[in-house]
């Protein structure tokens, strides 16, 4: 399922070629490790194929925004949103100025509400 969530990441960012394919994997690789320890499950159901590239669409626009290939995928129109007490600003950066462990945790807890739709009771 991992060459999946690599294709539907790779055709929603449009990127055309192979180039990032090993980065885009590696953070669909660690995705799929906190789906499962969040969910304490073996195996990613089918059902959460979506969400799985959603999240790796996450991440990887947070931890690679310095990749021109990621940067182009944001859009440059918006510079914020605001929506009641949530706010989201948009901006071009260089930098990242969160570290990788900490924006997939982030992440994670974010979908936490999808997620827990298949989260198991944890066993001993």
């Amino acid at each position: 399922m991992e060459n999946d969530v690599l294709n539907l990441v790779k055709l929603r960012l449009g990127l055309k070629d192979d180039k990032l394919d090993d980065v885009i994997k590696s953070y669909i690789y660690e995705i799929k490790f906190k789906i499962l320890n969040y969910c304490h499950i073996k195996t990613i159901p089918g059902d959460l194929m979506y969400l799985w590239a959603t999240m790796t669409m996450d991440i990887v626009r947070v931890d690679q925004a310095y990749l021109d290939e990621i940067s182009d995928t944001m859009s440059d129109n918006v510079k914020s949103i605001n929506l009641g007490d949530t706010s989201v600003s948009f901006g071009a950066s260089n930098e990242v100025t969160s570290t990788s462990k900490k924006s997939i945790d982030d992440i994670v807890l974010n979908y936490g509400k999808e997620l827990r739709n298949f989260r198991k009771v944890k066993r001993s």
